[in-house]
């Protein structure tokens, strides 16, 4: 019942997103110097206690998701600040061959969403849309398997920047 320091980032980073594959952590985009959204992924070997700079993902990007899910890291909207805006776009990145290839997109930009993973699919709950900012309740889910995404139940309230954990097979809010 403590906490025991570990290796940093290999640069500075606000707002990233991280998520776990196959025992390893990935720590996905952010801001790096000032206000610049970046498209780095750093990996992260528990074993080792060390990191390495990964490939690239396309789209520079902030206030994002990141989610494991079969086997696979997956980099979900957010906003690349500064060019588009809030961003609808997914990006699949396969740890056996260090390289992305883009997904489906979701079916309107968002930013500030919880994520969470329940078997092979992938939730997107609340966030901030267009116009806007506007907070939303909608909740969709991704499926790898078939590359689409369908609407689930809303959550009860809007929110944004928030956790979520999943026990069984639901997800908290």
């Amino acid at each position: 019942n403590s906490w025991t320091g570990r290796a940093g980032l290999p640069s500075g980073r606000s707002w990233p997103a991280a998520s776990a594959v196959g025992g390893t952590i990935y720590a996905a985009g952010g801001f790096g110097a000032g206000t610049v959204a970046t498209n780095t992924l750093f990996a992260y070997d528990p074993p080792t206690n060390s990191w390495a700079t990964m490939a690239s993902f396309v789209q520079a990007r902030v206030y994002h998701s990141v989610a494991g899910a079969g086997g696979l890291l997956y980099v979900i909207g957010g906003n690349d600040w500064g060019g588009v805006g809030r961003l609808d776009t997914v990006e699949a990145y396969d740890p056996g061959t260090n390289s992305w290839s883009g997904r489906a997109s979701m079916p309107f930009a968002r930013e500030a969403a919880g994520c969470a993973v329940i078997g092979s699919r992938i939730y997107i709950i609340g966030g901030t849309i267009n116009p806007g900012p506007t907070l939303t309740t909608s909740v969709i889910s991704y499926d790898a398997a078939t590359d689409s995404w369908r609407a689930e139940n809303p959550l009860g309230g809007a929110r944004r920047w928030f956790g979520t954990a999943v026990i069984g097979d639901r997800i908290y809010a």
